[in-house]
């Protein structure tokens, strides 16, 4: 399995997470939307495009002073609540927004970690 083969299966492991897709759609009314890479300029909308995980393209790190090979993939998770409110101060804003990013940063870390071949 080269590193593209690995990365389209992690991105496409989340994307059929049937716990993250139950959660998006309670949450949000709607399925979760998961992006492979794409573009700087066409990035998901945070109005029309919510709740959706973007995947940055796969990176392979090494040298010669280390024997070992690291891979990266970052993502990024977009959410929009509608019922958080603003406080005070101006940048506060109640824990529901919070309580639901940590909860799909959960479900997709998860989801990584069931669509890894065995072994890894």
């Amino acid at each position: 399995m080269d590193l593209h083969d690995f990365y389209t299966t992690i991105v496409d492991g989340v994307a059929q997470d049937a716990d993250l897709v139950a959660w998006a759609t309670a949450k949000f009314g709607s399925t979760i939307h998961v992006y492979g890479t794409m573009p700087s300029d066409a990035f998901p909308d945070m109005t029309d495009d919510v709740p959706f995980v973007l995947f940055g393209e796969p990176s392979r790190l090494c040298s010669q002073s280390q024997s070992r090979i690291t891979y990266a993939c970052g993502a990024w998770m977009g959410l929009s609540d509608d019922d958080d409110a603003v406080l005070v101060p101006d940048n506060a804003e109640r824990p529901t927004g919070l309580e639901l990013i940590l909860d799909g940063m959960r479900l997709v870390r998860l989801a990584v970690v069931a669509s890894l071949p065995e072994g890894v």
